[in-house]
């Protein structure tokens, strides 16, 4: 078994930190329309469900003081700038917190339906892109209504390019990844996905090196990595509360594979109009999560098929507390501001 080095563990417990992570245990085919002709996906009335959201996993570790929190974050976020030396970043955390250590097994290319490996939450998953073209298939369970942050990052010294995607492990009679796919990329530092979970089965990570989708495949004993996931109150991803009331803001991701949830609270039958105009390069795309069906009603991706700017405009079959969820699934964006508008005509 590959042990990871402390300064590994330090690593990716310290982003997940600046994330406001907390570590813990742990469809239907009626939603319509299609995000490329810019309609507005909504399920039907029929499909919703009373499933509350459960939020009483086992936690193992709560993050400090939201002040605390804030000094790690400010720290980890200080090094990660000023350095491309994973070695060389430094906090306590590996002396806090030690998940357990597992080791990717093969067959995990997901050749078939069942082949990949599960993982754990809070568990580091040791892994290697061997041989040359290798990809990795990881799946982990989620509680929907938690927002779940998956992390891969190169182990020192491997000349390992992330590249992370995550998507939905099958909603009812659909395949993998019909429901949702995100990515997040880079050439040297650690990535990051953050998914507010939705729906039932789970969700599957795919890790690859960046090369293989652009270049001849490369891999190799030498090209390792570790990739975690960790779950979190989805409080901690909160933007400013929605009146309805033709709300006009300006906002930002964090990250190409960040998310950002704004409240607000409907009724069924209510319409909901949501405008996003991004201010660059973002490639937004909209969900509205309900609460109390613990799955998303509406969503939107491209308003038509040469505009890339969502907009949702659509009837919402369900009431009560809701999220509208914010995305970008371009992995490669690095403007990550926009305009958002909300109204209830």
């Amino acid at each position: 078994m590959m042990r990871i080095g402390t300064h590994t563990r330090t690593l990716l417990l310290s982003l997940l930190l600046t994330l406001g992570v907390t570590f813990g245990g742990c469809d239907d085919d009626s939603k319509t329309a299609t995000a490329d002709t810019g309609d507005t996906q909504t399920a039907t009335d029929t499909d919703v469900q009373e499933t509350p959201i459960d939020t009483s996993d086992d936690l193992a570790l709560e993050v400090p003081s939201d002040q605390i929190a804030d000094q790690v974050a400010d720290q980890v976020a200080d090094q990660v700038e000023e350095t491309t030396d994973l070695a060389e970043l430094d906090t306590d955390v590996a002396d806090v917190v030690v998940p357990v250590e597992l080791q990717e097994a093969e067959p995990n290319n997901g050749s078939t339906l069942t082949e990949f490996n599960d993982l754990p939450i809070a568990a580091i998953m040791s892994g290697a892109i061997e041989p040359a073209g290798d990809v990795d298939l990881f799946k982990f369970d989620a509680v929907p209504g938690r927002v779940y942050v998956a992390v891969l990052a190169p182990t020192p010294g491997s000349p390992f390019q992330p590249h992370l995607t995550a998507m939905d492990g099958g909603r009812g009679t659909k395949a993998p990844g019909d429901d949702t796919v995100k990515m997040a990329a880079s050439p040297s530092l650690p990535v990051t996905v953050e998914l507010l979970a939705m729906g039932e089965g789970g969700y599957l990570l795919i890790v690859r090196d960046l090369r293989a989708l652009s270049s001849n495949p490369v891999g190799g004993a030498s090209y390792t990595y570790q990739v975690m996931v960790a779950g979190q109150d989805p409080q901690f991803f909160q933007g400013q509360a929605l009146t309805l009331a033709n709300d006009q803001f300006d906002d930002s991701l964090s990250s190409p594979g960040a998310v950002k949830l704004y409240p607000f609270s409907a009724t069924e039958g209510q319409n909901l109009k949501a405008d996003l105009t991004a201010v660059s390069e973002l490639d937004g795309r909209l969900f509205v999560f309900s609460v109390a069906t613990g799955d998303w009603i509406a969503r939107n991706d491209d308003r038509s098929a040469g505009d890339r700017n969502p907009l949702l405009d659509a009837p919402l079959f369900a009431s009560g507390e809701m999220f509208l969820v914010v995305e970008n699934i371009d992995e490669t964006a690095t403007a990550l501001g926009y305009h958002l508008g909300v109204s209830s005509p």
